[in-house]
């Protein structure tokens, strides 16, 4: 889990995994 936020690929297509990645990787302002 490093950055991904380029690599729209490799996030899954799911919006709910998306947001959870995304507040794993400390951006909870999203």
């Amino acid at each position: 889990m490093k950055i991904g936020t380029q690599n729209q690929a490799f996030f899954p297509e799911n919006i709910l995994e998306k947001f959870r990645y995304i507040k794993e990787m400390g951006f909870d302002g999203f």
